[in-house]
C-alpha cells in the first residue's frame, strides 16, 4: 500500500482536549492518482503533515511506503521524507534570492544522496527543467525575478529531484485560472507517469476530481469533523 492509517488521532500539544484528526482506517493503493478533497478548516494541512512525517500523531499507526513513520526517530524520519516524498506547495516555498539550480540542489542536499547521485545532479536538474519547458537562461537568475508560472515549474522540478515514490501536491492550483489549472494538472499527471511516482493531490475544489483515479472526501474520513 501507498498509505495506511489506523486509529490515528492528533491534538495540538497546547490543546490536548481538542482532537483535530480522528481517522479509524484509511488506505491508499499504489499506482493510482489520488484526489483528497476537503474545505478550509477540515484538517487537510494537519493530515498532510502526519502523512509526510512533519508531525507525529498523538496516537495510532501511520505507514507510508511500508515504513512505520510513527515509530521512526526524528533524524531517520527526516531522511525518509527527503528521499521518498516530493512536495509541491501552494506558495512554492522557494528561497527568493537563490536561483533555480540552487533551490533544487537544496532538496537533494537534505536527502543526503550518494556521491554518484550528487555528481549527476546538474544533469538531472537540466533534464527536469527541459521536461518542464523552463528556459535554461532564466535558471541563473534569482527566482524572485521569474514569473509565477516559472516559479511553479521550478517547484515541481524540486519535488521530483530525488525521484520520490510519493508526490504530495497541496492546493497547487488555487490561484490559477481554469486553462492554467487544467494544463498544470495534465503536466503533473504526465510527470508522475514518466517518473513512476504516486500522486496525492489535495484541494478544496471538487471539480478537479475527474483528473484522478480515486477521490477521498476528508469529511468522511476524519471523524473529528463529525457532529
Amino acid at each position: 500500500m501507498l498509505i495506511q492509517l489506523h486509529e490515528v488521532t492528533y491534538a495540538y500539544p497546547s490543546n490536548k482536549n481538542k482532537t483535530i484528526i480522528q481517522i479509524k482506517d484509511w488506505q491508499l493503493a499504489q499506482q493510482q492518482k489520488h484526489f483528497l478533497y476537503g474545505p478550509s478548516g477540515s484538517g487537510k494541512s494537519t493530515l498532510l503533515n502526519i502523512v509526510s512525517g512533519v508531525i507525529k500523531p498523538t496516537s495510532g499507526r501511520v505507514e507510508v511506503l511500508n515504513e512505520r513513520l510513527d515509530k521512526l526517530k526524528q533524524h531517520k524520519l527526516d531522511k525518509f521524507r527527503a528521499q521518498n516524498i516530493g512536495y509541491i506547495f501552494q506558495k512554492f516555498n522557494l528561497i527568493p534570492y537563490l536561483n533555480a539550480f540552487d533551490n533544487i540542489h537544496l532538496a537533494q542536499y537534505f536527502a543526503a544522496n550518494t556521491k554518484k547521485q550528487q555528481a549527476n545532479a546538474d544533469k538531472t536538474i537540466m533534464d527536469l527543467l527541459e521536461e518542464l519547458q523552463v528556459n535554461i537562461d532564466d535558471c541563473q537568475r534569482p527566482v524572485s525575478q521569474l514569473s509565477v508560472g516559472q516559479q511553479q515549474r521550478i517547484g515541481i522540478a524540486r519535488a521530483f529531484i530525488n525521484q520520490p515514490k510519493l508526490l504530495i501536491a497541496d492546493e497547487p492550483t488555487s490561484s490559477l485560472d481554469q486553462d492554467a489549472r487544467d494544463s498544470f494538472i495534465t503536466l503533473l499527471n504526465k510527470l508522475c507517469a514518466n517518473h513512476n511516482c504516486n500522486l496525492l493531490f489535495v484541494s478544496h475544489d471538487m471539480s478537479l476530481q475527474s483528473y484522478f483515479d480515486r477521490t477521498h472526501a476528508l469529511n468522511q474520513i476524519n471523524l473529528a469533523n463529525k457532529d
